[in-house]
């Protein structure tokens, strides 16, 4: 009996540390493997007291018209295959139902809303899965200050994703190419 409680207690120690370590590894992965996309945002700056404070992130191209005669309904997975502007930020170039075939990356999205605008032509509004940016309490708000300040005088807003196989990774906010946090600094 003694046995059987000492290799039960292995394994759930196992396990524990197994889990968040796995989270970890195939965030790192993405990090390391993935191909960079720039989002063009327009952040705000919540405070949430169980998770601190953070940039919320609201991207421009969040819309997207798709000709596809199959129905889309709210908080549908779909697949996004990305391609750059002449500007090199991102673009939705295709959405598919199902994971697609071919080897390039794709991004996993939610339907947040769909409307059916004729036969074939729908209109998605997407949730990415990369919305929140962590950052210092105390640098948050000065972070929001600056990102007003930027969207007034038009400058260049943007999220930098890694994206591999599905999974997209926040690698960081730039203001005009210049990391959020550097500029705070200054």
């Amino acid at each position: 009996m003694k046995k059987i409680l000492l290799y039960a207690f292995i394994i759930m120690a196992a396990a524990q540390w197994f889990v968040p370590l796995q989270m970890l590894w195939s965030r790192r992965r993405v990090l390391n493997q993935g191909e960079l996309f720039k989002f063009r945002t327009r952040p705000i700056d919540p405070a949430d007291p169980f998770k601190g404070r953070f940039v919320s992130l609201s991207f421009a191209d969040e819309t997207v018209f798709v000709k596809n005669g199959s129905p889309f309904h709210y908080g549908q997975d779909v697949y996004l295959i990305l391609g750059t502007t002449a500007g090199g930020h991102a673009k939705i170039e295709k959405v598919f139902h199902h994971v697609p075939s071919g080897g390039r990356n794709y991004l996993k999205a939610k339907v947040n809303y769909a409307s059916k605008e004729n036969d074939s032509l729908w209109a998605l509004a997407l949730n990415f899965p990369f919305d929140e940016y962590y950052m210092n309490e105390f640098k948050a708000p000065q972070a929001e200050k600056m990102y007003r300040d930027s969207s007034r005088l038009n400058g260049d807003t943007y999220a930098k994703v890694k994206i591999y196989n599905g999974t997209g990774v926040l690698e960081g906010v730039y203001i005009n190419d210049r990391r959020i946090e550097d500029l705070i600094t200054q």
